[in-house]
C-alpha cells in the first residue's frame, strides 16, 4: 500500500504563546516570501513522508490534514515573525503506546519523548509521542485529544525554525502562496 501524499498547513504562532522573542521596532534581516515559500514546502515535504509512514505502521487512515502557517508577533513596531505547520488527525483503532513510539522511529523520527507537556508520560489509553527529524528542525508529534468536539489522534508536524519577516512579505505569501496538501489525504478517510 502506498502511502497518501500529506498537505501543508501553515500556521502563524504569536510571540508569547512559542516564547519567540521579537525586537520591538526591529525588522533588519527579516525574510521575505522566497523564504516563506522555502519553509512551508520543506516541512510540507517532510510531512508527507512522515505522517503516512507512521499511519501504514499502525494502520490508521490519515482523516485530516492541513497546511496553518502561522504570523505573530507584529504588535506595534515589531515585525512578524512566521512558523510553519501541518496537523491533522488519524482515524482507527487507538495504537498502544508502544507501537507509536515502533512507528515513529520507523518513521525515521529521532530524539523521542512520550513526556507530555503537564508531565505525564504516554501511555496505552493515552498515548504520545514526539520526535524531530534528523536535521532536528522539524517537530513531529502524536497525541489523542480529549475532552473537545472533535476527540481523537491528532499529529502536528511543525517547523522549529521561527524567523522574522516584513510585512511586505506576510501581505504576499497569504493565502495565495501558501502551499497547498495533496487532496487524496482527506480522501483517503472516506
Amino acid at each position: 500500500m502506498t502511502p497518501p501524499r500529506l498537505a501543508p498547513t501553515v500556521r502563524v504562532v504569536s510571540a508569547g504563546a512559542a516564547g519567540i522573542v521579537v525586537l520591538a521596532g526591529c525588522t533588519a534581516g527579516a525574510k521575505g516570501t522566497d523564504e516563506m515559500v522555502a519553509e512551508g514546502e520543506r516541512v510540507v515535504a517532510i510531512a508527507e513522508q512522515v505522517v503516512p509512514a507512521i499511519a501504514a505502521h499502525l494502520d490508521l487512515t490519515i482523516a485530516d490534514a492541513r497546511a496553518d502557517p502561522t504570523t505573530g508577533g507584529g504588535l506595534e513596531g515589531a515585525a512578524p515573525t512566521f512558523v510553519f505547520e501541518v496537523d491533522g488527525e488519524f482515524m482507527g483503532p487507538l495504537p498502544a503506546q508502544s507501537s507509536l513510539e515502533s512507528a515513529m522511529e520507523a518513521a525515521g523520527l529521532v530524539d523521542l519523548t512520550t513526556e507530555q507537556m503537564n508531565g505525564t508520560q504516554g501511555a496505552d489509553g493515552d498515548p504520545f509521542a514526539m520526535g524531530q527529524d534528523e536535521s532536528g528542525t522539524v517537530q513531529v508529534s502524536v497525541t489523542l485529544v480529549t475532552g473537545l468536539a472533535d476527540d481523537g489522534l491528532k499529529f502536528t508536524v511543525l517547523s522549529l525554525d521561527q524567523f522574522t519577516v516584513s510585512d511586505e512579505a506576510v501581505d504576499e505569501y497569504f493565502p495565495g502562496l501558501v502551499p497547498s496538501l495533496d487532496p487524496s489525504l482527506a480522501a483517503s478517510a472516506s
